[in-house]
């Protein structure tokens, strides 16, 4: 006999789980600020001439 699964219940498949809004826009912004980070890097090591050798 197949078990219905409750709201409640840890063994749910996984697609039955709604991630809230606000948990996107969360991870969406920490990559953006992790991108801008790494750009932001790149940017000061080119303008020092730190990578100068490897262009």
């Amino acid at each position: 006999m197949v078990k219905k699964q409750g709201l409640d219940d840890v063994h749910a498949p996984v697609e039955d789980v709604e991630v809230p809004f606000s948990l996107k826009f969360l991870v969406i912004f920490m990559v953006l600020c992790l991108l801008a980070l790494i750009a932001g890097l790149g940017i000061i090591a080119v303008r020092s001439g730190i990578l100068a050798p490897l262009i």
